[in-house]
């Protein structure tokens, strides 16, 4: 990649350069699955964590797929090409949640045992969640699904019981047992000094600052996302106005949601290769171009960008 194209795709500016840039994330994380998914770990929650991955991978290439737009056709009438911006929102909004959900449970604990609770606490909650919400019919036509679904739960439950944080800690021991019992936040803690766990407000902006964001610059940023997708008044007069200059429109909005994207991107791949460390080798092959376009973004928001990857 020479300076021009370099220069062309960093910008942003058109629907062109978003796309050339989300195929430089996309390649790299597509190359990063390859290098890391196929060799064996030894544990249930780091295989997870590269089925995570492969879902960021997943909806990266879907908002590429929504930059490129649609037109339609019906007899003699048409409808101009428009990207539709409330997609691509709801997509870096999803991408948003699982960064904040992976570095919750992955990369803040600081040994394994904790990690291991908080993933068995997260795995619970959705089991569970899941299992409560199926409704009658649901439940006395498929007994033997139900009959796997409450061993999984049970299962996690096990190894949370048996995890020695649990079985030596007293304060930790309320907590989870608490955890268990609520019906939301259930795996939303972090844990601080003699292993106090500590429950991690559901607002994003507190999630970012232990994650070594800049607050500032993605302050309030989860609500701006949802305002974007959420059939709310702010959401259809955006829509309304958005293609009234076609072209304009279509790339402002593309443009901030690419932004964004890519921020998550960068700052997700960065917490992903804390646990698989071929990730800083692959990134290390790479041509300085490429590895300041993975980098650029996720260093703009993090408050100590002294390296890459």
């Amino acid at each position: 990649m020479n300076d021009e194209e370099y220069c062309r795709i960093v910008k942003l500016d058109t629907l062109e350069s978003c796309r050339d840039y989300m195929k430089v994330m996309t390649d790299f994380y597509f190359d990063t699955i390859f290098v890391t998914c196929g060799k064996p770990v030894h544990s249930v929650n780091l295989n997870d964590a590269r089925t995570w991955l492969q879902m960021m991978f997943s909806k990266s290439v879907h908002f590429a797929r929504a930059l490129e737009g649609f037109d339609y056709y019906k007899g003699f009438l048409h409808l101009n090409r428009i990207t539709d911006h409330t997609v691509l929102f709801s997509l870096v909004r999803d991408m948003f949640e699982s960064y904040i959900s992976f570095g919750l449970i992955y990369t803040l604990p600081s040994t394994e045992q904790q990690s291991d609770l908080l993933y068995y606490l997260f795995a619970h909650a959705g089991l569970q969640e899941r299992f409560d919400n199926l409704s009658e019919d649901a439940q006395s036509n498929n007994p033997e699904w139900l009959r796997d679904q409450k061993q999984q739960i049970d299962a996690c439950k096990q190894n949370i019981y048996e995890n020695e944080l649990y079985k030596n800690n007293e304060g930790v021991r309320k907590v989870v047992d608490n955890a268990l019992k609520s019906k939301v936040n259930k795996y939303r803690y972090r844990f601080a000094d003699d292993n106090l766990m500590v429950f991690v407000p559901y607002e994003q902006d507190e999630t970012l600052k232990l994650l070594g964001i800049n607050s500032s610059v993605f302050e309030g940023i989860y609500h701006y996302f949802s305002l974007m997708t959420h059939p709310s008044a702010v959401a259809i007069d955006q829509f309304s106005v958005a293609y009234k200059n076609l072209e304009e429109g279509s790339i402002m909005l593309a443009s901030t949601a690419t932004r964004y994207a890519i921020s998550i991107l960068s700052l997700f791949i960065r917490e992903y290769a804390k646990l698989f460390p071929e990730v800083q080798t692959l990134f290390s092959m790479l041509s300085k171009s490429k590895c300041h376009l993975l980098s650029l973004y996720g260093d703009i928001v993090i408050k100590d960008a002294h390296r890459s990857y």
